[in-house]
């Protein structure tokens, strides 16, 4: 159903989530044939392919499970499970988070799984139903995604809402993401976040790892697909902010400055973009 996009690395492809923006979402185009999945207790799992995508990418509409992703359309991106399969992946507490995974069952075929926020560690088994299939509409499930965009549902699930001190968690995404674009470049890159420049409307408001740690999924895909020893001579740091408008520009002091618009979603096409007309 999603054929696997392998970058050898899951964090390499994490940016590609974050298009589930409000600016990405007007350009979807929604499979004609939705995939709906049963599990216990009435819990119903649609997967909704996205046209013309690559990785490839769907819509997850979770309901039945009394979770804060119940009832909540997520964009989510396919992501390699190494031998065994493939993981979609979205944002949820300003984290990375698999929902939806598939395994190859030892006797043949595959089993699909789903995992819930509130409990991280634990899987249960869905089945693929063909008669909810059918009845399931695409384009319904694309509205209400759009507008839970607009009315800041999504957001919701994205920023964290736990009891852990915002700015350590925060700093330790960034920097694991960092990390992950430091060993696919071969290059000593070091992370820092502008605090001063995030107010409280910031914090509250959007997932500021999953903002910040952009360039660096950028990069770490870049590299594994390219070649990270321009890099090396280029960027030793990414320096996070935020601020009016969206801007990158990388110093003589070799960090790569990144500021994240706060009064709107970052355009991160051109993002992409930019980066590699950098680091080439």
């Amino acid at each position: 159903m999603f054929p696997v996009w392998d970058v050898g690395s899951k964090l390499a492809v994490a940016v590609l989530v974050l298009s589930s923006n409000a600016a990405f979402a007007g350009s979807l185009k929604v499979g004609k044939y939705p995939k709906v999945y049963s599990g216990v207790e009435g819990i119903k799992v649609t997967v909704i392919s996205i046209e013309d995508s690559e990785p490839k990418k769907a819509l997850v509409h979770v309901i039945g499970t009394e979770t804060r992703i119940d009832d909540v359309v997520l964009l989510h991106t396919e992501v390699s499970n190494g031998s065994n399969g493939f993981g979609l992946e979205t944002y949820i507490d300003d984290d990375t988070f698999w929902t939806v995974r598939s395994e190859n069952h030892r006797y043949g075929g595959k089993e699909m799984m789903l995992t819930l926020p509130e409990s991280r560690t634990k899987s249960s088994y869905l089945s693929y139903s063909e008669k909810l299939s059918k009845e399931a509409k695409a384009d319904d499930i694309l509205k209400k995604y759009e507008s839970q965009l607009a009315d800041g549902t999504v957001a919701k699930v994205q920023i964290y809402k736990g009891s852990e001190d915002i700015q350590a968690r925060v700093n330790g995404v960034f920097k694991r993401a960092v990390n992950e674009a430091k060993s696919e470049c071969k290059a000593p890159i070091g992370s820092k976040i502008d605090w001063s420049s995030i107010n409280a409307d910031v914090k509250a408001k959007r997932p500021v790892a999953s903002l910040c740690r952009a360039p660096a999924e950028i990069l770490a895909a870049f590299c594994n697909k390219v070649s990270g020893h321009s890099v090396a001579k280029k960027i030793e740091q990414i320096h996070c902010s935020f601020g009016n408008g969206q801007k990158l520009s990388l110093g003589s002091d070799k960090r790569l400055m990144w500021q994240v618009p706060t009064g709107k979603e970052p355009d991160l096409e051109d993002l992409k973009k930019q980066i590699e007309k950098v680091v080439k």
